[in-house]
Order: C-alpha cells, then sequence, then structure tokens
C-alpha cells in the first residue's frame, strides 16, 4: 500500500511520475517467527511438542513434570521495528470494524487526527487475536493436562513501547497463566540502588548494552498484583539472566532478597550452565555457523571437576570433552 507523503491519501503509483515520494506499506516475512494470530498455527506448534510430552512423559505429569513453561512469546519478533501484519489480522480487523486495514494505516505511523483511538483498536486487537488463538489452546492443554501453564512475554521488562509492539499489554496475559511469569532480564542495577534510582538505565545495569529505560519495580509488581487479587499468590521469575564471570554470589543473594520483596517466589532459573573443570561450556547455532560461547559456572550447581578425557551419557551419543586450562575458577 501507498501513501501521499503530504496528505497521506491513497496512492496509485502507476499513475504518477517515477521517483514520486510516498509513505509505503510491504509486508515482510519473518522466517523465525510464526502467525501467533492463528488457532492453526497454535494446532500444529501443540502437534509438534505437547502431543510428544503426553506420548513419552505422561506418567509424570503433576510430579515430576511440574509445569508447561513458555518463553518470550509475542505477536511480534522481539527486535522487530514494523506493523504486526498478518492475513488473519487484515480480515479480523474488517470484519470488527467495518474499514479495511490499510485504511488506517498512516494513522499507525504518523500523528495525524484520530491517530490515539486507532492505535488504541489495533493493537487491543492484536493482543485480543494473540491471546484467543494462540495463548489461550495453549493453556486449554495444560489444564486437561493437570500441569500448570507457566512462562513470561517477550519483552515483558518493557518500556511501554516495546510492549505495545509485542503483545499489547502485559496484564490480560498474566491473568490468563495459572502463575502469573517475568523475567528479570535488564532488571538489574549494579548497586542495587533500586530505591534511589527507580528508573533503570542502560549505565545502571550489569547488561548494558540495551538503551531501554525501565521502571523496574513495575515489572514486578504488576505479576504480583494479578498473581494475589486473582491467582493463589504464586509469582514465576526467569531469575538471574545477567549472570556472568564478573557477577559475584554477594550480588545475586541481595537480588533475589530483592526479588522476593516484590512479591517473586517461584524462582526458574534462566539457565544452567554444567561446568567441568574450571569453564562452562554451551553449544549453540547461530546461522549455519556453530560457535562455543562461554559463561561462569552455574551458581546454583557445580558439577565436581573432572580430569581430561570424555564424559559420556548413558546413551553414549553425547559428548564432553572438558578444558585443560590452568585459569582458577572465578568461584565454586
Amino acid at each position: 500500500a501507498a501513501y501521499d507523503a503530504t496528505t497521506y491519501a491513497p496512492l496509485d503509483e502507476t499513475a504518477v511520475p517515477r521517483g514520486t515520494p510516498a509513505l509505503r506499506f510491504t509486508p515482510n516475512f519473518i522466517d523465525r517467527h510464526v502467525d501467533t494470530f492463528s488457532r492453526e498455527a497454535a494446532d500444529l506448534f501443540i502437534s509438534l511438542t505437547h502431543a510428544h510430552y503426553v506420548e513419552h512423559l505422561a506418567p509424570y505429569f503433576g510430579n515430576v513434570v511440574e509445569a508447561v513453561y513458555t518463553d518470550d512469546e509475542s505477536f511480534q519478533v522481539w527486535n522487530g521495528t514494523g506493523l504486526p501484519w498478518s492475513e488473519i489480522l487484515e480480515a479480523e480487523y474488517e470484519r470488527r470494524h467495518g474499514e479495511p486495514l490499510r485504511s488506517i494505516l498512516p494513522q499507525l505511523v504518523e500523528d495525524l487526527p484520530g491517530a490515539a483511538d486507532v492505535r488504541l483498536r489495533f493493537y487491543s486487537l492484536c493482543r485480543q487475536l494473540f491471546l484467543e488463538n494462540f495463548i489461550a489452546p495453549q493453556v486449554d492443554w495444560c489444564r486437561k493436562a493437570g500441569l500448570p501453564y507457566v512462562g513470561h512475554l517477550c519483552g515483558d521488562e518493557g518500556p511501554t513501547r516495546n510492549a505495545v509492539k509485542n503483545f499489547g499489554t502485559a496484564m490480560p496475559y498474566l491473568l490468563a497463566q495459572d502463575i502469573p511469569s517475568i523475567d528479570d532480564y535488564l532488571c538489574e542495577i549494579k548497586d542495587h540502588g533500586y530505591l534511589r534510582k527507580p528508573l533503570n538505565e542502560p549505565d545502571s545495569r550489569i547488561l548494558a548494552h540495551d538503551d531501554r529505560r525501565l521502571f523496574t519495580h513495575l515489572i514486578y509488581k504488576g505479576a504480583s498484583s494479578i498473581a494475589n487479587q486473582f491467582k493463589n499468590g504464586l509469582v514465576s521469575v526467569e531469575d538471574l539472566t545477567f549472570i556472568g564471570w564478573d557477577v559475584e554470589p554477594a550480588f545475586l543473594n541481595t537480588q533475589m532478597l530483592f526479588e522476593l520483596a516484590l512479591g517473586a517466589n517461584l524462582m526458574t532459573p534462566h539457565a544452567y550452565y554444567y561446568t567441568i573443570g574450571d569453564r562452562a561450556h554451551r553449544r549453540s547455532l547461530r546461522g549455519l555457523r556453530e560457535r562455543t560461547r562461554r559463561a561462569p559456572p552455574q551458581h546454583r550447581r557445580q558439577l565436581r571437576h573432572r580430569e581430561p578425557g570424555t564424559f559420556r551419557s548413558r546413551q553414549g551419543r553425547n559428548r564432553m570433552r572438558p578444558s585443560t586450562s590452568r585459569q582458577e575458577p572465578r568461584w565454586t
């Protein structure tokens, strides 16, 4: 779709000279993200994952397997800068509001008359379709299986501009969960000055790679509010996502006390790094190239040192070769 760059009226680009300034909208399909406005996508996802949990793990539901945890759900790629779109969203907007979606596109990106109301309608519909068509089927499956639905949104740390483009607003999602859940990514302050620095900025965080400015207290209290008013009081936090070689155990202890004070009481470890010798190794695929990423020993569990050799799993399929470095571990 194209619009006149001055009046924002629909523009037929075949009827104007080449190079005429215009506001253009072009679909961009992201191959690493699914259409989370689609019930069909949710059903396929469940068939590829949850259905196999039943096949292989059903006897452990409710004892060893205590819940189903989801990570970083959203209707927009976390670092995407465009507008969410799908054929389902376009059809549903016209059905509910009686006007084509393309008729309001300029108001979604320019400060035009009526833009506030248009954006509210648009992102409210995005949130509703996301919850109704993608989240609700997962919640229903979990409840039928007798397992709580737990997990967090992508970008739930904020700020508002990120929340709106990723999931609209967090509170309805937290209300849909059995255990309201958040992530403490970017929520730490290096000197723990949370009372004198309610606004968490890049230079005050351990993870300073992001330019977002956050109100840390609101993230925890939003989940805690839902948990204590409408649920059983449990609040899950994917915790200590900022762990690194320079983070000391004393800092982690204080951080955990802060999160507990704000209502968190079900701690979900961000990761378990299995340490062999003085290094922890984690393999990851980035594009078509595999690389090794190094991380500090796990703060909750430290495997004993093994002499150089090969550690085999019971099936004999996985091999981990310990480091022979003489560097002293930073902590144990």
